[in-house]
């Protein structure tokens, strides 16, 4: 059917289709020709690793595409090297297995920086739960399967087929990654400790127990590097939301510098001084956090 659907695209193409797990046995077969590019798209990760190990070792270039399921976002999806991925648990996996095997740097991936977690797992029929293994498709595979929405899968595909065709035309492009904002969440992490400084131990102490990579999630994964009031993306920081609890994730909201100002000066509650949509909408967000901080 690949085959097939290949030749629909792109008829004058010479196409080598095959039915072969990738392996260490298959491995000089499957991949002889020096090719100028290997696609990874393989679901189990004992496979993958295989391949990426294989092609690494021998200087083979590769793209891999990460974990699609359980992800909607389509402006969350960005290419980098393995390294500098993160918010992903496939590529966390991957990159502690490859890092495991002398391997930190290096390999192309195509993944999306949103946290997982809005929706769950398939559960298991009742007759599997006995025996999961029996029901899985090839041996040591997965059994459950991870919700996927459709689209995602294929914007990975076209990510991964634009880079990999820009490369070989020798106009490559240069992928941005999120992660490159590290100075800006240094900044934020900074500013946020001189605001708990200057809290003194009224409020819980001047300690701050938020690491750079707290306040990297808070101002993207939470608040979508906008204000929580007033929806401005210039010159954020984070402060706390409720000035009698502790400085914490579920207790950090993300402001302009000039609102979080006038923000630690309010006496009282937030409910006194915001409107009951605002007030909705950051206890909304914050509800979020909690659900999403049991998957980091």
């Amino acid at each position: 059917a690949l085959r097939l659907s290949f030749r629909e695209i792109a008829p004058h193409a010479r196409i080598d289709a095959r039915v072969a797990l990738f392996s260490a046995d298959t491995a000089a077969e499957l991949l002889a020709g020096d090719p100028d590019y290997v696609l990874d798209c393989i679901d189990n990760i004992d496979t993958k690793l295989g391949l990426l190990t294989y092609c690494h070792e021998r200087g083979i270039r590769v793209i891999s595409a990460m974990g699609a399921g359980m992800k909607s976002d389509p402006s969350r999806v960005q290419i980098a090297d393995i390294g500098d991925t993160f918010e992903d648990p496939l590529s966390r996996a991957v990159r502690r297995r490859l890092k495991m095997a002398g391997v930190q740097s290096g390999i192309e991936v195509v993944y999306s920086s949103e946290k997982p977690g809005k929706v769950q797992l398939v559960s298991l029929a009742e007759s599997q739960r006995d025996e999961p293994g029996d029901f899985a498709v090839l041996p040591d595979f997965r059994v459950r399967i991870v919700p996927v929405l459709g689209t995602m899968p294929a914007m990975f595909g076209i990510a991964m087929g634009t880079h990999i065709l820009t490369k070989l035309a020798g106009f490559p492009t240069e992928p941005l990654a999120v992660k490159g904002r590290g100075a800006l969440y240094a900044r934020l992490q900074r500013e946020l400790g001189n605001r708990e400084k200057d809290r003194g131990a009224a409020h819980g102490g001047p300690q701050l127990h938020m690491s750079t990579d707290d306040c990297a999630y808070m101002l993207e994964e939470i608040w979508r590097g906008k204000s929580a009031v007033s929806g401005s993306t210039d010159r954020l920081a984070l402060t706390r939301w409720r000035p009698t609890l502790p400085m914490t994730t579920a207790n950090c909201v993300c402001m302009t510098k000039a609102e979080a100002d006038r923000h630690d000066r309010l006496e009282g509650a937030p409910e006194d001084h915001y409107p009951a949509d605002t007030i909705d909408f950051i206890e909304r967000r914050l509800a979020e956090e909690k659900h999403l901080s049991t998957m980091r």
